[in-house]
Formats: C-alpha cells, structure tokens, sequence
C-alpha cells in the first residue's frame, strides 16, 4: 500500500480555490447586507410618506373652511377646525410644518422635495364632487443612493 501526499502545485491549487470562494461568498454577504440597508431605508421612506398623508388628511377631515381656490395648485393649506383653531401646513426648507394657533411641529424627518394641495370639483355635485388632492414627494439617501418617492391622497367631501 503505498502512502501519497499532496504535492506543493496540488496543495496551492486548493487554498487558490478556497480563496476564490471565499471572496465570493464575501461579496454576496456584503451586497446582501447593503440591499437590506436599502430595504429598511425604502420602508422608512413609505412610512414617514404614508404618516404625512394621514396627517393632513386628518385635519382636512375635521376642517370647518380650507382657503384654498378651486383648481389652483398651492404648496401651503390653511384651514380652520372645527375648534376653530388655524391650522397650516406648508414646506419650509425641505420639512414639512404643521403651525397652529398654540405652535408649530416638524412632521417630516426625511427631505421634502414637494408638497402640494389642489381644490377640485364642484361642491355639491354627485358627478364631480368638491375633493383635494395631496401631493407629497420624499427623500432620503441610503448608501450613496438617492431613494425618492412621491405619496397622494385624495379627500372628498363638501368643504366649504
């Protein structure tokens, strides 16, 4: 029985394999990782858009007078509740705000590229009933890469 060890060509051979696959499984855990960052970055992203629109939406709902001309696109929503309290929502440097009449407060933590409300329809009628649309656009970078994501929302309902 003869006894045969690995040669040196043999043995480089296997650890420039084993190399070879470690590297790989490096990159693939490596890209794994950045895309879950992404992931999570994108979620955050839609929940901060989705908790924005509910927001506002919010306010509309118990509004008493929105100012804001029909068919008019508009970056700033005044309207008064049914408290009869002011209550603003406008864009300011890149964050959305919600003034009323005892303070304002940032709603938005990630970058606000727009926000705009609209007025359309005709109060009153069931063909094209009074609605507002909401418009809003968010960003945020993840990793060198710029995530944006635009959120609307439309209310129906006879304001006056």
């Amino acid at each position: 029985m003869s006894m045969r060890a690995f040669t040196l060509i043999e043995t480089l051979m296997y650890l420039a394999l084993l190399s070879v696959l470690m590297s790989g499984s490096l990159v693939s855990a490596y890209a794994i990782a950045e895309s879950a960052e992404r992931n999570r970055a994108a979620a955050w992203l839609e929940q901060e858009g989705l908790f924005l629109l509910r927001s506002v939406h919010w306010d509309i709902q118990g509004a008493v007078v929105l100012n804001l001309h029909p068919n008019v696109l508009d970056s700033v929503l005044v309207l008064r509740t049914i408290d009869g309290d002011t209550v603003t929502f406008e864009s300011k440097e890149g964050l959305l705000i919600r003034t009323t009449d005892h303070g304002s407060e940032v709603l938005s933590h990630y970058l606000l590229d727009n926000f705009s409300v609209i007025r359309t329809g005709i109060r009153g009628n069931p063909l094209d009933p009074e609605r507002i649309i909401l418009s809003i656009t968010s960003t945020t970078l993840s990793k060198g890469m710029r995530l944006e994501r635009t959120f609307s929302d439309i209310v129906y309902g006879d304001a006056p």
